[in-house]
């Protein structure tokens, strides 16, 4: 009778442990309620926008020879640079060869004078600029694998050779600036049209779609995938539009490569068109 009490009263607290205890006990501990995501870590958000800072004001946050971290706007790649020298832009080159080495990945793997969104980290600052990945010019840090220095655009900020304003770069700026509707919506049908052109041979497609005012138009695939090896305009700017027109027709003659074939000469003409004289300029279409 006593060994049919004992067996009870085992059964009955075996029962009052798995009333308190549901789950199976472990010999190691839960993870904390961080442990779990803090192994899988994510890469940190990219920045959504940089200043807009002149030219001016930008140099005296990088002066020569500072060290700072340049972040690519399209696929967060960051690399580290040096300001070599510059009076109207800054020259710069990767400190190092791994810098070297994510510099040309951005590109690609092949260097380019496409000009590109960036921005530009030093200290607490996070500057809107744009870059060309061709090493020309100077070398100045052994050991870095980059045979020259490349060029780092601000606003207003000019080349070296013509001391004037690069649209190219300004473009990229404006973009890194994520002000390129602010921007845009300034053009005339001229800087439209040399917009499209950058655009259109340095594959952006967003700002493809932005000159075209929508993002199905019929022309946009053909301008915006690699059917076209380089494309630019050969002729000189026309005259200044008159402020009451709503509709413009701009022919400009036009250098062509298809992809895989020889330079073809031609003239497109854009078709522009706004609904009122204080609103922005877009293509409508081109005819070639």
């Amino acid at each position: 009778m006593s060994i049919l009490k004992r067996f009870v009263t085992v059964v009955f607290s075996l029962f009052c442990i798995l009333a308190v205890f549901p789950e199976p006990l472990s010999a190691s501990p839960s993870p904390l309620p961080n442990e779990e995501a803090s192994s899988k870590k994510e890469s940190p958000a990219l920045p959504r926008y940089g200043k807009l800072i002149p030219w001016e004001q930008a140099k005296q946050i990088i002066p020569n020879k500072t060290k700072f971290s340049v972040i690519d706007a399209e696929t967060g790649l960051t690399f580290n640079v040096q300001r070599r020298a510059g009076k109207y832009h800054a020259d710069v080159q990767p400190l190092t060869e791994q810098d070297t080495m994510i510099m040309k990945q951005i590109y690609g793997g092949e260097w380019s004078w496409r000009r590109r969104a960036i921005w530009v980290k030093a200290g607490d600052e996070l500057l809107a600029a744009s870059m060309n990945g061709m090493p020309h010019g100077g070398d100045g840090i052994p050991g870095n694998g980059f045979k020259g220095h490349f060029c780092i655009h601000f606003q207003g900020s000019a080349t070296h050779k013509s001391k004037s304003v690069d649209p190219a770069h300004q473009l990229m700026v404006h973009k890194a600036a994520g002000k390129l509707n602010e921007y845009i919506g300034k053009a005339s049908p001229e800087m439209i049209a040399d917009m499209f052109f950058i655009a259109a041979s340095d594959k952006q497609p967003d700002i493809l779609e932005l000159l075209f005012g929508q993002n199905d138009h019929p022309q946009l695939a053909y301008f915006s995938d690699d059917r076209i090896a380089q494309i630019r305009r050969i002729s000189a700017a026309q005259d200044a539009v008159s402020p009451e027109l709503l509709i413009f027709q701009l022919p400009v003659k036009v250098s062509v490569v298809p992809k895989g074939k020889r330079e073809e000469k031609t003239t497109y003409t854009f078709r522009l068109k706004r609904t009122s004289p204080f609103d922005r300029w877009v293509i409508d279409a081109i005819d070639y």
